[in-house]
């Protein structure tokens, strides 16, 4: 799944799964055990004027992926995307729009370095460079066109990486709406 992995290896739930375990995550983890946890999460499209995103190498696991983190405790989805690009890119970045809003159990249920389940919900950015500091050209970091952003990331809608941006996307299936419905009579 285009995916990003703990410290941990997880190639085997081949699930999806944001960058670093928060110390929040990691102490709410101690309380309820291996239980599954819900966490809210930022990931930044960051574009060049070719049309092509920026991807990063996770160090530990070795995997490829757009830069992506979970947001702590009273922080907002943005200043989580500008620290996350930051962190891992040594860009600085201005949100432009949401680009997507990811999540759920298909394949982004991964096991987190303690053993339990964090499930995501990702909102994704695209976002514009302010500034470069040290990081950017090192190794670890290469641009992809919208279609190599597909291959990598196949779980994601496909709309979700052009370039040009366009209405928000986000998850939806009619029979949701049906089960819901069907549940409350």
């Amino acid at each position: 799944y285009g995916n990003h992995a703990e410290e941990r290896a997880m190639s085997q739930s081949g699930s999806h799964s944001v960058r670093g375990e928060p110390d929040y995550l990691r102490t709410l983890r101690g309380v309820i055990g291996p239980d599954l946890l819900l966490a809210p999460a930022a990931a930044a499209l960051i574009w060049n004027g070719r049309g092509e995103a920026l991807v990063t190498e996770n160090g530990a696991s070795r995997r490829t992926g757009i830069p992506e983190g979970a947001i702590r405790p009273d922080e907002s989805p943005r200043a989580a995307l500008v620290r996350v690009a930051k962190e891992e890119t040594g860009l600085e970045v201005t949100p432009l729009t949401i680009a997507g809003i990811v999540g759920g159990a298909a394949g982004f249920r991964p096991f987190d370095a303690s053993g339990g389940k964090v499930e995501y919900t990702l909102i994704i950015f695209h976002c514009r460079i302010v500034s470069a500091s040290a990081g950017i050209g090192m190794g670890g970091f290469q641009w992809l066109s919208p279609r190599e952003l597909c291959e990598l990331h196949p779980g994601y809608p496909p709309e979700l990486f052009r370039a040009s941006g366009g209405a928000a996307v986000f998850q939806w299936d009619e029979s949701w709406l049906e089960t819901l419905l069907a549940q409350e009579e």
